[in-house]
């Protein structure tokens, strides 16, 4: 006990750690049940029997996402009640499994209408799976940021967090939309077509951008203070300062890539020619610039 003591710890703790831990581990076996039905698909049969590496990755897209979504719950003290305790992590729990779900329908539907993501990735789309976890994981990092920054405090933690989803998806669906219109103008064929045909190079691209975009906008979180009892002044702040720290990343995006890649025909490279190491390297730019600007304004 005195070790324990010396640790921090107590017997009360080590029970809230035992309840989050088995709550977070049922919520991710609920998500892969549901990412089942949602593709019509058994877990167990297309990772053991078909081998889809595709679905492995959209699996491990939305692990990782709820994952990402539970230490925004978790993050501060924990309750004193253990049912407080349980209550708080299975409801904002099971309310992120919905909208992590939610947002690979979105994803599906809104940002890449000319191709089915569920239905390439049924089929071992490793391209197609990989840009649906991309954005699982850029989407959970936006709904953890907003998570810490309300405090998850009654009625105005619930509507920030819906709040902050739905900011996210407008901002990644506006980027998005931009991105495919910018690839169909510089190119011969369409980045749904792309995307369908198996482009590695551009899925890893367009996912590291996505992810530095999500990063972008909990940059916002350090700047902008949270009114308890109204959400819309705060949101609305939150979305100007993100557009103005994406303005910022997609800068230093540009100016990076030159240095590190100069000499490069990056758009050839990715596009063409389908170089993954191009496009993997690119994606790690995006990101690490995505991660410094957080830092540095949080």
């Amino acid at each position: 006990m005195e070790i324990l003591n010396l640790m921090n710890l107590d017997a009360h703790y080590i029970q809230i750690l035992l309840i989050d831990l088995t709550t977070a581990i049922v919520l991710l076996f609920i998500a892969r049940q549901l990412l089942g039905l949602t593709y019509k698909v058994s877990t167990r049969v297309a990772l053991a029997k078909d081998d889809n590496p595709a679905y492995g990755i959209s699996l491990a897209g939305i692990i990782l996402a709820i994952t990402i979504i539970l230490t925004g719950v978790l993050f501060g003290n924990a309750s004193y009640s253990f049912l407080d305790e349980f209550a708080n992590i299975a409801i904002y729990g099971s309310l992120g499994v919905f909208l992590m779900l939610f947002a690979s329908f979105v994803f599906d539907k809104v940002s890449m209408p000319r191709i089915s993501i569920p239905e390439a990735i049924q089929q071992g789309n490793i391209a197609a799976g990989l840009i649906n976890a991309g954005n699982l994981i850029a989407t959970a990092i936006i709904i953890r940021a907003v998570m810490i920054w309300s405090g998850l405090e009654g009625l105005f933690g619930m509507v920030a967090t819906v709040a902050g989803f739905i900011l996210s998806q407008l901002i990644l669906t506006v980027v998005s939309k931009y991105r495919i219109k910018l690839f169909n103008a510089k190119n011969e064929t369409t980045f749904q077509a792309a995307i369908n045909g198996g482009n590695l190079a551009i899925a890893w691209r367009f996912t590291g951008f996505r992810i530095a975009v999500a990063l972008a906008i909990t940059a916002a979180s350090g700047l902008v203070p949270p009114y308890s009892g109204n959400i819309l002044t705060p949101i609305l702040l939150w979305l100007l300062v993100s557009l103005a720290m994406l303005g910022l990343i997609s800068m230093l995006n540009i100016i990076t890539d030159k240095v590190i890649l100069g000499g490069i025909d990056l758009r050839d490279e990715v596009d063409s020619q389908q170089n993954v190491a191009i496009g993997v390297t690119q994606a790690a730019i995006s990101i690490s610039i995505g991660l410094v600007v957080a830092a540095l304004m949080n």
